[in-house]
């Protein structure tokens, strides 16, 4: 099961993968697989706030934060 999220950036869109513990950051054009982020345990949904991406991840109890330029981790 996945969660899509409406564009994010002018032609991105981001997917949640319960099963394979990453998000997927995809051109919206064409659904093509711009980059894959590893995230926690189970992610079930994500949200953006500003420079931000958030993903919430079901089974570490926790939530990812990542950089909404780049995907990349912040641990801020």
């Amino acid at each position: 099961r996945s969660t899509l999220v409406a564009p994010v950036n002018p032609g991105t869109i981001w997917v949640t993968n319960e099963n394979s513990n990453n998000v997927m950051k995809l051109r919206a054009s064409d659904g093509a697989v711009l980059e894959t982020f590893t995230v926690g345990m189970l992610p079930l949904q994500v949200a953006v706030h500003g420079a931000n991406i958030w993903v919430t991840n079901g089974h570490s109890n926790s939530v990812s934060k990542l950089l909404r330029s780049s995907g990349a981790r912040d641990s801020r």
